[in-house]
């Protein structure tokens, strides 16, 4: 009766190791996936940024190229204005 009494008491003890093994199993995976996501998220973020700056830097460029093409006209309007004038 006592030696059934004690491999109950110690199933039950080895059930509440391998449970305990498990939630701490558990709990590492649920860390990994959260610092994967923030690191995800920090990728993403950091890609949003470096898009934003290659699309601003792209209408700069346009900005500047157009600037320039009408600059251009200009001078060449005015170069034709005084060779009329002439």
């Amino acid at each position: 009766m006592e030696r059934r009494r004690q491999e109950e008491q110690r199933r039950r003890q080895q059930e509440e190791r391998r449970r305990q093994e498990q939630l701490e199993r558990e709990r590492r995976i649920q860390q990994e996936i959260e610092r994967e996501c923030e690191l995800s998220c920090k990728k993403v973020s950091k890609g949003r940024e470096q898009l934003k700056q290659k699309l601003s830097l792209k209408g700069q460029q346009r900005h500047h190229q157009r600037t320039q093409e009408l600059h251009q006209m200009i001078e060449d309007d005015a170069a034709a204005i005084e060779r009329d004038e002439v």
